[in-house]
């Protein structure tokens, strides 16, 4: 038995624990935001990529979506469209923190977990896109509550 044998035969335990791993970081950083309005749109305006106007909506409406995708990924909503929303929030998440990093920005980066410095939320968010980019891949419907493809009927 070769190692894609061996994927093969766990693929769905292993998109369902990195479903579960990434949801669940959402979920957390989602909370971590929301429970500290204030303090994640000071460090929202930090980052000094948003015209003024933005920054509130921004920092109101992220730990929303970020927990509401969160969960649509640990129950398995609709997998692969919420894979994609995720990849998307990944990106502008890269883009972001790599901005502050040319910038040589050191504070706080708003992540949700206390003590990380830049360049290591750079490193798990390239992580979790890889694997993330996995689950939109894959088409194991594994403990998922709604998993189609919607689709506009061509009979119209």
């Amino acid at each position: 038995m070769n190692i894609k044998d061996i994927y093969a035969s766990y693929e769905k335990y292993i998109v369902f624990f990195l479903r579960i791993l990434i949801g669940a970081t959402f979920i957390y950083s989602g909370f971590t935001k929301f429970a500290e309005p204030f303090k994640f749109e000071t460090i929202v305006g930090n980052y000094a990529m948003l015209p003024k106007i933005a920054i509130h909506p921004f920092a109101t409406l992220l730990p929303w979506i970020e927990i509401s995708v969160g969960a649509a990924l640990v129950l398995g909503i609709l997998k692969r469209h919420t894979s994609y929303i995720i990849l998307l929030m990944l990106l502008m998440f890269i883009v972001a923190i790599s901005y502050q990093i040319m910038r040589g920005n050191t504070g706080d980066c708003g992540c949700g977990l206390p003590g990380e410095d830049f360049t290591q939320v750079l490193i798990r968010d390239f992580v979790m896109f890889a694997a993330t980019v996995l689950i939109a891949r894959t088409n194991t419907e594994f403990l998922e509550i709604l998993n189609r493809d919607v689709s506009i009927p061509q009979d119209m």
